[in-house]
């Protein structure tokens, strides 16, 4: 999920803003309307999931640990 502050007021940008993965390999994020923002996880690392919009840019860190079977 992605929020912006307009006018002091907390707006959901999440269908708006463009999503990237840094490492796919490890979590990959959809760009895709309706799901932009969900994240499927991959192999165990860490990587940076981006929402980009209106020439900015921010990220959240993800991190995926082998499960303990």
């Amino acid at each position: 999920r992605a929020e912006a502050l307009a006018d002091g007021v907390l707006v959901d940008v999440t269908e708006m803003a463009t999503w990237t993965s840094e490492d796919p390999m490890v979590g990959q994020v959809s760009d895709t309307a309706g799901t932009k923002g969900f994240t499927e996880v991959g192999a165990p690392g860490r990587t940076r999931i981006f929402a980009q919009l209106a020439g900015l840019q921010s990220f959240g860190n993800l991190r995926v640990t082998p499960s303990n079977e």
